[in-house]
């Protein structure tokens, strides 16, 4: 029988391939959009990544905080310590460059792609340029970039001062 520490480190790695899960489905999806001028198309694609966004990265960012909490009280660990603090720092930044800069895209670009499919426009030079613009691919950057670090954090828990 798996003692607390254990459970929590399973719901908090739980959280972490959620987020992951949901990195990848938004990649793939943001890369698919960008080259195409097909409405329907970048519109579903908008639509993935958003869908991603709220039903992985967030749910997985809640379990990540929640329990990568909960454990640094259960496995004595020290709020103070560098490594901890610059993880909950680069959570922050993820979470809302997340939530506040990609998925918002993504949510525009699909309302854009509606009221192109209701005026009965099946391809589009400027939906694919609006799905192109360089908000996404930059913010997804960033955003590997921060899972990256954070990764590390959590699996090396380096000394750092």
């Amino acid at each position: 029988m798996p003692d607390t520490y254990q459970t929590l480190l399973f719901f908090h790695i739980l959280g972490a391939f959620l987020i992951l899960a949901g990195a990848g489905a938004g990649t793939a999806a943001g890369i698919a959009m960008t080259r195409t001028n097909r409405v329907q198309t970048i519109g579903t694609l908008a639509q993935i990544g958003h869908t991603a966004e709220r039903y992985a990265n967030i749910p997985g960012g809640i379990l990540t905080f929640v329990f990568g909490t909960w454990l640094v009280n259960e496995g004595g660990w020290d709020f103070g310590a560098l490594w901890i603090s610059l993880a909950y720092l680069i959570w922050f930044v993820a979470m809302g460059l997340g939530t506040g800069v990609l998925a918002r895209f993504n949510k525009r670009v699909h309302a854009r792609a509606d009221e192109l499919t209701a005026e009965g426009i099946e391809e589009s030079d400027e939906l694919a340029a609006m799905a192109s613009a360089r908000t996404g691919p930059i913010t997804g950057n960033i955003l590997h970039i921060l899972t990256l670090a954070i990764l590390y954090l959590m699996i090396a828990k380096p000394d750092i001062s």
